[in-house]
């Protein structure tokens, strides 16, 4: 499936003007075009796109070249550069010898750097840790820390000196390991302890005269720092000792006599390099299933604004819809939460928000749920899309998780990760009863204070009839919405999706039931016809409720309906009506707090997304 980012006709003149950059070029154009008073005009940029790709791969005009694997590719700096700042900063020399220089003294030896740039390349124990896990993720084993006998620009004589070569760590932050290579041909990389030094047992297959000086980090420094070369040198790479990576999130090496950069990628990324490369050239690419996450990885590795914007919204749209769970949750979901993809996220979570009780208490996914990070169940606790029982189950899950038995570290700093998880449990949503088992829990024994205030609001909430709680503008946070809880209460939530594209007149039925009573626990059956545009004979967003038995006796009722995003109630009506046999239907009079004209607007805030959100809570009114 081609999926591609070009510009409309019909907005060329338009986005072509707007995002033209300012030189000093432009400048002197624009005002040619001025006094002429001319028309700028734009030719067919799809098809100028179309015939930039006959660049892709081709030896002409060629000025560096691409190794990854076994392919060499033909690339233009050219066009790597303007697609890519980490190809900028690793291609044009930004860094100078002495930058370098400094962030190598400090990457090895533990110095304290005094260089800015030295200071942005070095890498943090988070950044490293993200690597491996990444890597984890596309089933490739850690690579570690790397020692190998490559090409060095042609040395062949102990006289003639090495070409130096160029090599980082793959992080997807702006940080790199050093690399010294030195008159042996090898290229050797070491990562530094936390204090600084280098670590005992960092170097594999570390060899030299037969004897393995892996552990001999002396022997290791002599390796490292022999490479000098003579003082009338007119060579401007002459103290290759110190010459450090300048490239971000990406293992290369640069050999610059031939102008070639060897990229070192996972095996995934190694098949899929072409399609990121051909991007670069044409602006369009193939993805499938399969494709998609290697090509992602490689537009967050050299970051590649467009390509991961396409990779996104292809995943979101006709990948995670399609999935298993577990895959979801394995693969994208976690990459998602470690490179902070907020639209992919959100798509994961929604997708895996339907098992939401399964994923909290059921044994085949319990391995799953205790091994999440913190950042990620935040993500899940935020989200009001989860289908679960009840507000108080999702609260006994977050306690399992913080006690869980193979992560004793969750009980250090416990207050503090208390104080985040508990913002986002919406203690109004539990029932009183509910509330009154929250209070005997051995946390809020423990941190009282943490607890009280939330409690408090939410008793508060409780104690109020529905039309005080509507008044009460405390009342709009996050802490009042409704999740899609599955135990019979007092509320419902309707999501109306995709807004803008529902014709005029048509009308939507939501149907659901609540508690009749505190007790005993009988049943009312609702419906709640929505007319999103109106209908022929009134042209207003609407909602009427509709009593769905004959009734035998009165209904007396409160109710309270609101249109709500992922974060606040927006608008929120409240009233009381009275059911009877004759009369089974009343309008809300939504109307009054929610215009369509607001609604119909391109960037309207009463959305979420190009969804609209209402939630309803009905008490009979004793």
């Amino acid at each position: 499936m081609a999926t591609s980012d070009s510009t409309s006709p019909s907005t060329a003149e338009v986005n072509g003007t707007q995002s033209r950059p300012s030189t000093a070029a432009d400048s002197a154009i624009s005002e040619t075009f001025d006094d002429q008073d001319g028309t700028l005009c734009y030719g067919d940029e799809r098809q100028a796109l179309t015939d930039y790709t006959k660049f892709f791969n081709n030896p002409s005009m060629s000025d560096v070249k691409l190794r990854v694997g076994d392919i060499t590719y033909h690339a233009h700096k050219m066009v790597l550069i303007r697609s890519s700042d980490v190809f900028d900063r690793m291609l044009s020399g930004e860094w100078s010898d002495s930058a370098r220089k400094a962030e190598a003294e400090d990457m090895y030896l533990g110095s304290s750097a005094t260089s800015s740039d030295a200071e942005t390349l070095k890498p943090t124990a988070s950044d490293l840790d993200a690597d491996e896990e990444i890597a984890a993720i596309l089933a490739m084993s850690p690579g570690g820390v790397l020692l190998t006998d490559c090409p060095t620009g042609g040395a062949s004589s102990p006289g003639e000196k090495a070409l130096p070569v160029f090599e980082a760590d793959d992080s997807y932050q702006d940080t790199s390991l050093s690399s010294i290579v030195d008159e042996r041909r090898y290229t050797c990389l070491y990562q530094p302890e936390a204090e600084g030094g280098l670590t005992e047992g960092a170097v594999g297959g570390c060899v030299e005269d037969g004897k393995d000086i892996r552990k001999d980090k002396k022997a290791l420094e002599e390796l490292c720092f022999s490479c000098e070369s003579s003082d009338d040198s007119d060579d401007d790479f002459s103290e290759c000792s110190f010459d450090s990576a300048i490239a971000s999130s990406s293992t290369f090496i640069f050999d610059e006599r031939n102008q070639e950069v060897e990229l070192i990628e996972p095996y995934e990324c190694i098949e899929v390099f072409p399609r990121f490369l051909k991007f670069l050239y044409g602006c369009h690419v193939v993805l499938n299933r399969e494709n998609t996450l290697p090509v992602l990885v490689l537009a967050d590795k050299y970051n590649v604004a467009d390509l991961r914007q396409v990779c996104i919204k292809h995943a979101v749209k006709q990948i995670i819809p399609k999935l298993q769970l577990k895959e979801v949750f394995h693969v994208w979901f976690q990459y998602a939460t470690k490179c902070y993809h907020k639209a992919l996220i959100g798509a994961c979570v929604q997708s895996l928000a339907g098992r939401m009780d399964d994923i909290m208490s059921s044994d085949e996914w319990e391995q799953e749920w205790t091994n999440l990070d913190q950042e990620q169940l935040v993500e899940f606790l935020c989200s009001s899309d989860l289908r679960i029982k009840d507000e108080f189950e999702l609260f006994r899950a977050v306690e399992r998780w913080l006690n869980a038995t193979g992560h004793p570290e969750r009980r250090e700093n416990l207050e503090v990760r208390l104080k985040v998880l508990l913002q986002h449990i919406r203690f109004p949503m539990m029932a009183p009863e509910q509330l009154c088992e929250v209070e005997m829990s051995k946390l809020v024994h423990q941190f009282p204070h943490l607890f009280v205030t939330l409690l408090l609001q939410a008793y508060k909430f409780h104690c109020l009839p529905l039309t005080g709680r509507a008044a009460n503008k405390d009342f709009r946070t996050s802490n009042y919405l409704l999740r899609n809880y599955t135990a019979l209460g007092w509320n419902h939530r309707v999501v109306i999706r995709g807004f803008h594209e529902l014709a005029k007149n048509c009308e939507l039925t939501s149907r659901f039931q609540t508690r009749a009573s505190a007790y005993p626990q009988t049943v009312w059956d609702w419906e709640l016809k929505i007319f999103p545009k109106g209908a022929t004979n009134f042209d207003e967003f609407r909602a009427v409720l509709q009593a769905n038995l004959i009734l035998d006796q009165c209904r007396p009722i409160e109710f309270y309906i609101s249109l709500v995003d992922n974060d606040q109630i927006l608008r929120a009506v409240a009233g009381r009506k009275n059911f009877t046999k004759s009369r089974y239907t009343a309008d809300t009079e939504i109307e009054k707090a929610v215009a369509l004209s607001e609604l119909n607007a391109p960037d309207s805030e009463l959305l979420c997304g190009a969804n609209v959100i209402l939630q309803i809570m009905i008490r009979p009114v004793q």
